[in-house]
């Protein structure tokens, strides 16, 4: 057998590679330790390669947890305030802020 190598960076399962291995077997055998998501993600990752990061950023979908019953009561008591003008600008809170810590 080849001389093997230890990676304390990679999975235990995925550590010992025998030298004499392609990088593409390397590669087949990592990707067949991938959870089911974990190759999602890198499916999605080597996709969109080519793309900036702020594309990237702007194709992820903006939450993807649903909304508890918390959360809809919060959004609403935020909407009224909103439609009632019970707002502070984020100016105000920066002079705040400066005024409080002089």
């Amino acid at each position: 057998m080849g001389v093997q190598r230890t990676d304390w960076r990679q999975p235990a399962d995925v550590r010992r590679y025998d030298e004499r291995m392609t990088a593409k077997e390397k590669l087949r055998e990592r990707v067949e330790s991938l959870t089911e998501q974990e190759a999602e993600d890198t499916l999605d990752f080597i996709a969109r390669r080519g793309e900036s990061f702020e594309q990237w950023l702007h194709s992820r979908p903006e939450d993807d947890e649903p909304l508890s019953d918390a959360d809809r009561a919060a959004l609403a008591r935020s909407d009224a305030d909103i439609a009632t003008g019970d707002t502070v600008s984020f100016e105000q809170i920066k002079q705040e802020l400066r005024r409080d810590a002089a």
